[in-house]
């Protein structure tokens, strides 16, 4: 048995959440876009992708007035797992999960809220020691 693995009880799992490092990370931008339906004035929300593949680390801001900016560490998903996959444990769960349309953001116009119901800001996932049968 591995050490990660060790640490667990019998049977146990590691159950883990983090922003989703895809739609959250310091190259994304929160957009919304004006537009005329037959007549109809329509707003829709995205967030625009940039780069994601690439790890770094950048200085940034995670609300408005905040006093002093501090680092962000992209990683991507698949570098944020391997250590635990190279330990002998298997992704056996993974929810992305999403603000429903009805949830109201935040003070600022692109805000985490329902407008954004389709993209999801968080991810979890549950990791288990691979058995060998």
């Amino acid at each position: 048995m591995n050490a990660l693995a060790s640490l667990l009880r019998p049977g146990g799992r590691f159950v883990f959440s983090l922003l989703h490092p895809c739609f959250n990370n310091p190259s994304t931008v929160q957009m919304g876009e004006l537009q005329d339906r037959e007549g109809v004035f329509v707003t829709t929300y995205s967030v625009k992708v940039s780069r994601y593949l690439t790890p770094y680390t950048q200085v940034g801001l995670a609300m408005r007035g905040q006093p002093v900016p501090h680092p962000y560490f992209h990683r991507p998903l698949g570098m944020l797992l391997q250590e635990m996959f190279d330990s002998g444990f298997v992704l056996d769960a993974l929810e992305e999960r999403a603000f429903s349309p009805e949830t109201s953001g935040g003070g600022a116009p692109f805000s985490w809220g329902g407008q954004f119901s389709e993209i999801p800001p968080v991810l979890v996932g549950r990791l288990s020691p691979r058995t060998i049968a």
